[in-house]
């Protein structure tokens, strides 16, 4: 969490999502490997539905109640 922003820019995804696919929100995108699910809600703000998966039992224990639904 700590670099979270440092590191992560669901912008910059949604416009490489866009100049590999030719997609434009709104759509919905899997996040295998989401840790603790919060690019889930920085994906929400371009209007891209997200769903994360994540094998490590311990990060994913970190999720926040609100998201845990969707990771």
């Amino acid at each position: 969490e700590d670099t979270f922003d440092e590191y992560f820019d669901a912008k910059y995804v949604r416009d490489l999502i866009k100049i590999v696919w030719g997609e434009k929100p709104p759509y919905k995108l899997l996040d295998a490997g989401s840790a603790n699910g919060l690019t889930l809600e920085e994906f929400a703000e371009y209007d891209i539905k997200a769903w994360g998966v994540e094998k490590s039992k311990y990060i994913h224990a970190q999720t926040p109640k609100y998201l845990r639904k969707r990771n």
